[in-house]
């Protein structure tokens, strides 16, 4: 006897036959619906919608953790077509078949163009498409995020000018359900270095919206936003431009195009040429325009010499000319003065007859100057002799 028969033969409560249906569904788990969105309920405890099939009647209830809500890049709404990975279950007090959601994924163009278009103008309205930084001058140092393997970052490479760049790359997937991860993992990676790279480069090839959806992920958007490095974007794209791209400080078409943009931030090193011959040009004309100003100070040098030995000469003769007439002058007070000193000679006037009366060492110029009672010294011109004095006082 099958199970099919066994469970004839058993009579169930309605809770029991619930449960059983319930735990018969749970083995489901994993199980992927496709369907457009007909209702969509925002609660506390979570987000209910109602799944419609486009093309045949049917609708499915489906609970989604508020978690799992808050955690998508684009907004539940009515018309949506998405594909929500789930498990089966019984809603026993309502005897109605439900579904968990565990994940949900947009469906086709139409949905992920709907996304796409939500999401731009949320962007746009709060201004994350209008700051533009410049890259700096000289970028020296280059982190690349997208993958290792393809013509992508071979193309980047090639075409950098032979410059010195260091570039660090940081490989990660461009689309599929893990590059929304990894690209929040390089952004974040490059963010908490050391010594940061001076520009960021983010680059992947065209795809379609579907291929793209981890660029036109809000997180990724917004962690390019809150990026202190210039960040530059090249992504391939037929249409629709991706959203990072339009937050990104700077956006190229195509991999070599952002490898231009970068040899770019060197354009001023080709003017080193021209730098070069207008400083050896200003130099040339400086250095002639000393050797002139030189020349015209050394004749003006020359020329004040000259009146200056001329004024020289002069002063120099009317100097010893002076020196001479006072030197003369001189000589004719000293001959003078030298006749008068020769006439007033004591001795040229003893010679002459006349005597110099002596008392006690004094000269005696009067009468009343002598004493009788001691004796005079007559000084001669050929000697002295001593006289005594006869007389009163």
């Amino acid at each position: 006897m099958n199970t099919l028969d066994t469970l004839k033969e058993n009579i169930f409560s309605v809770g029991e036959f619930l449960q059983f249906v319930d735990s018969a569904l749970r083995p489901l788990s994993g199980v992927r619906v496709k369907g457009e969105l007909q209702q969509v309920s925002f609660h506390p405890t979570g987000v209910y919608i109602k799944l419609r099939d486009a093309t045949e009647e049917g609708v499915l209830s489906v609970y989604c953790p508020t978690s799992l809500g808050r955690s998508l890049d684009f907004e539940l709404v009515e018309g949506l077509e998405v594909v929500i990975t789930g498990t089966p279950g019984v809603y026993k007090r309502r005897s109605e078949l439900t579904f968990r959601a565990l994940q949900i994924e947009l469906a086709g163009e139409g949905g992920l163009k709907k996304a796409y278009d939500a999401l731009k103008l949320k962007l746009e309205t709060e201004g994350l498409f209008d700051r533009k930084r410049k890259l700096p001058e000289f970028v020296t140092s280059v982190g690349v995020i997208t993958s290792k393997t393809g013509a992508v970052i071979s193309d980047f490479k090639n075409n950098l000018q032979a410059l010195g760049i260091s570039i660090y790359l940081y490989n990660v997937r461009v689309e599929g359900l893990q590059a929304e991860r990894q690209i929040l993992g390089a952004l974040e990676y490059f963010k908490n270095l050391k010594v940061v790279p001076d520009v960021l480069v983010m680059i992947r090839g065209g795809g379609s919206l579907e291929d793209l959806q981890a660029f036109n992920s809000e997180a990724v958007c917004r962690a390019v936003y809150a990026s202190t490095i210039p960040t530059l974007v090249a992504i391939g794209h037929d249409r629709d431009v991706p959203l990072v791209q339009l937050v990104s400080d700077l956006s190229a078409s195509t991999p070599t195009a952002a490898a231009v943009a970068i040899n770019q931030t060197w354009s001023r090193l080709s003017e080193l040429g021209e730098y070069k011959y207008q400083l050896f040009s200003s130099f040339e004309y400086t250095l002639e325009s000393l050797h002139a100003t030189l020349l015209g100070h050394k004749r003006e040098l020359l020329s004040f010499s000259g009146r200056l030995s001329e004024k020289i000469l002069i002063r120099k003769t009317r100097l010893l000319d002076g020196y001479s007439q006072v030197l003369e002058r001189a000589r004719s007070f000293v001959l003078a003065s030298r006749r008068r000193l020769d006439d007033l000679n004591p001795e040229k006037l003893l010679a002459k007859g006349y005597v110099i009366a002596k008392q006690e060492g004094n000269v005696l110029r009067k009468v009343r100057q002598v004493n009788v009672k001691k004796p005079i010294n007559l000084q001669f011109h050929d000697g002295e002799v001593k006289v005594k004095v006869y007389g009163e006082n």
